[in-house]
């Protein structure tokens, strides 16, 4: 009799257990990482319904893959973007009606994501391409071009009414220039950058000096300038949903090469060429700016963007090429001259500083890069 009543109560437990087990289901829920959109079809051209804040409970209905539809506790149901939340999964026991009321369940505090927690669609690599116009001024060189100015003008006030000059010389004002950058992201807002950049700037002009008897002379300037190099950076991002604002701060080692000419020619077939060839010289540079990144997807996208870069060569050397000869030396820039004509007066080759009495205020010459830069480009994550 009692191993009879043993055998009962052991198999009315298995049942039981199997029973609760059969009536076990999954229920997902949808925990915002951050502020979420959720809209009434699963694209961004969707109405906006409501924003889940972060850290809501949102129960899925369906995985669409992209997106999942969802329902709020209110009963709303609507889309939001599958990388805005992280899934947890629930396991639900539909247990038999009780004569007995169920206790009613406790409220579960909600939990907000950690600052710390990388969001599931965290992607700590990429790189971006970069397209900038930079207006840079450098002084040296463009004061040889107001110096050449000057010579023409004081040539108009010596000879009024007889010679003429169609226009002046142009300065360089401006530098076209590229890169790549490839980035480590540690933290979905702090990241850590090795880019390569670009930049080449070409602005030269002529000018002619002319008489009413059809005698010319003209006068040709050019000036054409390299700069290149690597350099490390360090950004601090603003996330967002598709829009994401990025600060940056960067130094590199920067790589110059310059070169400036004058070349005259007359009517009567003379002329002649100055020129200073092979101006190189490595610097540190420092730089920094925002860009405004958009994203396409949720791995690509474009930015635009600028910066303001702190470029300066000093102790520059060059060869001088003049009358079929060419010297090579330490390149000095002249602030003041006294009787010296259009043959490059500002800009001296020599091992020593110029001691010529008709020169003063002579300093070695710099070049200086400085400026402020515009751009845009692309970049992808992975």
């Amino acid at each position: 009799m009692r191993k009879s009543i043993l055998l009962i109560l052991i198999f009315g437990l298995l049942l039981g257990t199997c029973f609760a087990q059969g009536n076990a289901v999954k229920k997902k829920w949808a925990v915002a990482l951050r502020d979420a959109n959720v809209r009434s079809m699963p694209s961004t051209q969707g109405n906006i319904l409501f924003i889940a804040r972060a850290g809501e409970r949102l129960e899925v209905l369906e995985d669409m893959g992209l997106w999942l539809k969802v329902k709020r506790a209110d009963g709303t149901v609507g889309y939001v973007w599958a990388k805005l939340v992280r899934i947890e999964v629930e396991r639900v026991v539909k247990q038999a009606p009780s004569l007995t009321p169920a206790p009613k369940p406790s409220p579960v505090p909600v939990q907000r994501p950690s600052l710390r927690r990388t969001p599931s669609h965290f992607r700590p690599f990429g790189f971006s391409f970069n397209f900038d116009y930079a207006f840079v001024n450098p002084e040296d060189f463009n004061a040889i071009t107001r110096g050449n100015n000057m010579w023409f003008e004081s040539l108009l006030n010596a000879y009024p009414g007889y010679l003429e000059i169609d226009h002046p010389l142009k300065e360089l004002k401006s530098s076209m220039g590229g890169g790549v950058e490839f980035t480590f992201r540690p933290h979905p807002s702090i990241g850590l950058g090795l880019g390569f950049s670009y930049a080449m700037g070409k602005r030269g002009g002529d000018s002619t000096i002319s008489d009413p008897m059809g005698n010319y002379l003209k006068f040709t300037q050019d000036l054409t300038s390299t700069i290149y190099g690597p350099y490390f950076s360090l950004h601090f991002m603003v996330p967002a949903q598709t829009i994401t604002l990025d600060l940056f701060a960067r130094a590199g080692y920067y790589m110059g090469s310059f070169k400036i000419s004058n070349s005259m020619s007359s009517s009567g077939g003379g002329g002649g060429m100055y020129s200073i060839e092979d101006i190189s010289k490595g610097t540190i540079g420092f730089g920094g700016g925002m860009r405004l990144n958009i994203s396409l997807s949720g791995s690509s996208g474009f930015f635009l963007g600028g910066s303001y870069n702190l470029i300066k060569f000093k102790d520059l050397e060059g060869t001088e090429k003049s009358g079929g000869g060419q010297y090579t030396g330490k390149l000095y820039y002249v602030e003041e001259e006294t009787s010296f004509g259009p043959w490059l007066p500002n800009l001296w080759v020599s091992d020593t500083p110029p001691s010529n009495p008709h020169l003063r205020n002579v300093r070695p010459a710099e070049f200086n890069f400085s400026g402020f830069t515009v751009g845009a480009g692309f970049f992808v994550k992975f």
